[in-house]
């Protein structure tokens, strides 16, 4: 049976899905639907409606958190063992963020590894913004099994195109704010 994906955006004004289904050559879109987000029903009024549009029941369910609560950081890691860039990860950020690194997830990918050296990207998200987002799917018994930030999605899917330019800019524009 193939596998079908849901994926949950919640922006500012609206929750918006997108199922597809995994097949041999690809993915199909087989269901989409967004529903305003009202003052009486919140964010958890707009997330049930969409469930009950979408037949989400053995569906994996992966969501957006906003781009504007993850910041990132372009950094010089003096060794190349990933463990080691792990374990010192957060003394590095600790130096260079407004509060406690404690209070942020933090992650990274190694985007060039030298005899030496490895250059890094780390993002970092407040913990109790996760806790609140991942709170708004408890009542619907569904757990996103991937969060990923809003556009990077989109422009990564851009840059894997063949006839990508080298230099470029992707604008996402929104109905309140771009």
């Amino acid at each position: 049976m193939p596998r079908t994906i849901i994926g949950l955006d919640i922006s500012e004004d609206a929750v918006a899905v997108v199922q597809v289904k995994s097949l041999m050559q690809g993915y199909q879109i087989i269901n989409c639907t967004a529903v305003p987000i009202t003052t009486a029903d919140g964010i958890k009024g707009a997330l049930r409606a969409v469930c009950e549009e979408i037949d989400s029941k053995g569906s994996a369910c992966n969501s957006i958190i906003e781009d504007g609560h993850v910041s990132f950081r372009n950094l010089s890691m003096p060794f190349t063992d990933l463990k080691k860039i792990r374990q010192t990860l957060g003394f590095e950020l600790e130096t260079i963020m407004a509060s406690s690194v404690d209070k942020y997830l933090v992650d990274f990918i190694d985007v060039d590894r030298s005899d030496s050296q490895t250059e890094i990207i780390a993002a970092s998200v407040n913990r109790n913004y996760i806790a609140e987002h991942l709170a708004n799917f408890e009542s619907l018994g569904v757990e996103p099994e991937i969060l990923d930030v809003r556009n990077l999605p989109l422009a990564n899917q851009l840059l894997m195109q063949q006839d990508c330019p080298e230099n470029g800019m992707l604008l996402c524009l929104s109905s309140k704010k771009c």
